[in-house]
């Protein structure tokens, strides 16, 4: 009885440890950026793009928000990557 419980428990941690490596794994570091705004405030963004006077910032979440290139002071590369999840399918 004991050798089964033991061979179960043992199948279990196996379980979770693969498991713990699958989400590991799928998390692909991304370059991101921090956007300090001319208010003091900062914001985490994926990215951005120039177009004429505004800079569009393209979100983590998704989405993206434009805005007049004089509400920005600078744009600094973040120095944490942000991971996103590899779509599986």
């Amino acid at each position: 009885m004991l050798g089964w419980f033991l061979h179960m428990m043992h199948r279990a941690l196996l379980s979770a440890c693969a498991a713990t490596f699958v989400l590991v794994g799928t998390a692909v570091p991304a370059s991101a950026e921090i956007v300090f705004l001319s208010s003091g405030r900062t914001l985490s963004v994926k990215s951005h793009r120039i177009d004429g006077e505004s800079v569009i910032l393209t979100l983590r979440g998704g989405g993206e928000v434009t805005c007049d290139r004089s509400l920005i002071e600078k744009i600094e590369a973040d120095e944490v990557p942000f991971p996103e999840p590899v779509a599986t399918g």
